[in-house]
């Protein structure tokens, strides 16, 4: 994706937790989205507010699974890459 023009991905290093994953897309694009400072019904997007995102995110899991070995599985593999 870096590739063809996006400034910034988010993915993972390897296979998810389904359980998981939408409570993580969720915080990720909550956090965009109120990150933005638009009013309701204009916001969009924001590219470099992706790192800090996807960080808010799994730290909320995180702090629900803790740091055994079965909760690094959820939230270690995701990444962000780009600006």
């Amino acid at each position: 994706m870096l590739a063809v023009g996006y400034r910034g991905v988010v993915g993972t290093m390897w296979s998810i937790i389904d359980m998981h994953g939408p409570e993580i897309a969720r915080g990720f694009y909550e956090h965009i989205l109120n990150a933005s400072g638009e009013e309701v019904g204009k916001r969009r997007l924001d590219s470099p507010c992706a790192a800090r995102a996807l960080d808010d995110s799994i730290q909320k899991i995180w702090k629900k699974l803790g740091d055994t070995e079965d909760a690094l599985l959820t939230w270690v593999p995701y990444v962000h890459f780009g600006l």
